[in-house]
């Protein structure tokens, strides 16, 4: 769990000054591992991560949406965590962040 928050706070820059994030990634492990609540404070730490990372609320808003809907749905309709996380960015989180770089 230390780990997984510490490596939270790492970033890899790639072109154009997008970043690659892990975060996401150990967050559904340790909810595929762990259970709930584990996978929930270390969504909070990544939430918080990407605050410090980008300087602003905007990123850590959608990665905390991003896992309690993607366990919403693995859990409603019993799909797969890559499905619901694949679901996510394509229909909500797509219109989220091209919505908030406007304003």
């Amino acid at each position: 769990m230390v780990g997984a928050g510490a490596a939270s706070f790492y970033y890899i820059p790639t072109l154009f000054g997008i970043d690659f994030l892990i975060g996401s990634f150990l967050t559904f492990l340790l909810y595929r591992l762990f259970g709930f609540r584990i996978a929930l404070i270390h969504s909070i730490i990544f939430a918080y991560a990407t605050f410090y990372i980008w300087g602003h609320v905007y990123g850590s808003a959608a990665m905390l949406l991003e896992f309690l809907t993607v366990v919403f749905l693995y859990k409603k309709f019993r799909q797969s965590l890559i499905m619901a996380d694949m679901i996510y960015w394509l229909l909500y989180a797509g219109g989220l962040a091209a919505g908030l770089q406007i304003f």
